[in-house]
């Protein structure tokens, strides 16, 4: 008779001050992924430009793979809000498409970057989908 191991899910933080963290996190591995590749950056490069210990990490996200899409979700949602703020604002195409990149300046620079989405191969196909 064949027996099915279940994993037991790490409890990951989940509180006000867990969510704050979690952002600051996001912010930095976007900076490191952008800057070396998703290959490259580490749980210890992106523990380490936070002063943290790369174990702090896992109470946040499981593994790299979820910390990554958490990355592309986040991008997607701040790019999404600039260009729905840009296609409200009237205009012609050009006009928008000015606007968008002058707010996508803006917010970069209050909020950090936004995570280059062009690749995301390294994300497991739920990921992708979704």
């Amino acid at each position: 008779m064949a027996t099915t191991k279940i994993k037991d899910r790490k409890h990951l933080s989940n509180s006000r001050k867990s969510d704050k963290r979690r952002r600051e996190i996001i912010r930095v591995a976007i900076e490191i992924i952008n800057a070396k590749s998703y290959a490259q950056a580490t749980m210890v490069d992106i523990a380490a430009a936070l002063d943290l210990r790369d174990a702090t990490l896992y109470h946040y996200f499981n593994n790299k793979r979820t910390l990554a899409y958490a990355c592309h979700r986040s991008s997607l949602g701040r790019a999404q809000k600039l260009l729905e703020t840009s296609d409200q604002t009237g205009g012609t195409g050009a006009e928008k498409l000015r606007h968008f990149i002058r707010s996508m300046l803006v917010e970069s620079k209050l909020n950090g970057p936004l995570l280059y989405i062009g690749d995301y191969s390294y994300l497991d196909s739920a990921q992708r989908k979704a």
